[in-house]
């Protein structure tokens, strides 16, 4: 055997070895990750979950094409890509492309891992995070969420017309990201639950005050951060906020507090922001499922922006101020954005009084002044050449 096929054969054994390795790393993991999920959400079967070790850009193509839920990461690609020309319409396609790129591109390295639910279940996991039991827990959280029906209860709330749900370009984005929101929060609270228990008992602390304490706010007034950065604390911050405030009385199991965080959600992200305030439907959004068939002219697409988005929009615009756009922010009730035949678009939003509604339209005419703005007293219509008609349905909507 020549000098060259030794290397060869060398280098062939080292990349097996290494292979090998890191699965066998990554199994040992995750068995240790289920046994201590299983303790802390014993309801939820925790069988047939297996952990594919990401090292190539193919790893992630192949889990794309096959993930199907609308909460797993792979279906966040669909509904930018189709939301993509409001997100420029509202000057956000930087922080699009950054977004994209930094944690939603297949070889993003802000990305350790994701699942892709089902039977059996996968963990795609970087090999270094397939080795790290937090992340292990973690995503063996969203599992157990899935496999409990959670993911479904953002389902009532998700597609704006009734008729194509699955169409990424009629789903509600606010209630997509609020739903993402709380499930990231259920996952990092089994996580913390579950590696609480790796520490010896007289360590150990009650898990809401712990997750309290680890928990962020998308809306801390020191945060002076673009879009990519507060969408990550939105989700891993203000979801785990969420799910400890509406996470029902003391004494209750973990489960029974994620059950309860769940059975409150009514599909806003207002609610994420805001947990101690009473969360209620998107009015806009029920009235345009009854009346979609009736209007004239009928919508090419609908989404809703909602108020985590609307306050990035604003946000960015305003150098990434926080505290002197948290009273409008606090004084928005809903919205809906609908698109026309002819690249026409009308944005109806509601204020709780006249003054914050005639502070935000004086704010948003500055950040989109290719728009027409009209404000009429707690309605603020934002029109990109939106047909008069559409506008007459708003206004006699009950």
């Amino acid at each position: 055997m020549s000098t060259v096929d030794v290397i060869s054969q060398l280098i062939i054994w080292t990349l097996a070895t290494i292979t090998l390795t890191g699965c066998v790393n990554a199994s040992g993991t995750l068995r240790e990750a289920s046994r201590l999920v299983e303790q802390v959400r014993p309801d939820v079967n925790l069988g047939e979950v297996k952990v594919d070790v990401w090292r190539s850009q193919s790893t992630v193509e192949k889990w794309h094409g096959e993930s199907t839920e609308f909460l797993s990461f792979p279906y966040v690609h669909r509904i930018l890509e189709a939301q993509r020309p409001h997100f420029v319409r509202f000057g956000m396609e930087h922080a699009l492309k950054i977004l994209v790129t930094q944690r939603l591109a297949a070889d993003a390295p802000q990305l350790p891992a994701f699942v892709v639910p089902g039977s059996p279940s996968t963990i795609v996991a970087r090999a270094q995070a397939a080795g790290s039991l937090h992340t292990m827990t973690h995503e063996l959280g969203h599992i157990a969420s899935w496999r409990k029906g959670y993911w479904k209860r953002p389902g009532p709330y998700l597609w704006l017309d009734e008729g194509k749900a699955g169409d990424p370009h009629w789903i509600d984005l606010d209630s997509f990201i609020a739903g993402w929101a709380i499930e990231e929060g259920t996952a990092e609270l089994t996580s913390i639950a579950a590696m609480q228990l790796t520490k010896p008992e007289v360590e150990r602390t009650d898990i809401i005050d712990f997750a309290n304490l680890a928990a962020g706010n998308a809306l801390s007034t020191g945060m002076l951060a673009p879009l990519v950065i507060r969408t990550q604390q939105f989700a891993y911050g203000n979801g785990l906020r969420y799910v400890c405030a509406r996470g029902g009385a003391e004494g209750l199991t973990l489960e029974e507090r994620l059950e309860a965080a769940w059975a409150g959600f009514r599909g806003t992200s207002r609610e994420i922001l805001f947990p101690h305030e009473t969360s209620t439907p998107s009015r806009l959004a029920v009235a345009l499922r009854r009346d979609l068939e009736t209007l004239e002219p009928r919508p090419m697409t609908a989404t809703r922006w909602g108020a985590f988005l609307l306050f990035e929009v604003l946000s960015e615009h305003e150098g990434y101020e926080v505290a002197e756009l948290l009273p409008v922010l606090k004084g928005y009730r809903d919205d809906i954005l609908l698109s026309f035949e002819g690249d026409r678009h009308l944005w109806f939003t509601e204020w709780a009084d006249v003054e914050v509604a005639e502070e935000f339209a004086r704010r948003i005419w500055k950040c989109l002044p290719s728009a027409e703005v009209e404000s009429a007293g707690i309605r603020v219509t934002v029109s990109w050449s939106g047909p008069e008609r559409a506008k007459s349905w708003w206004t006699s909507s009950p």
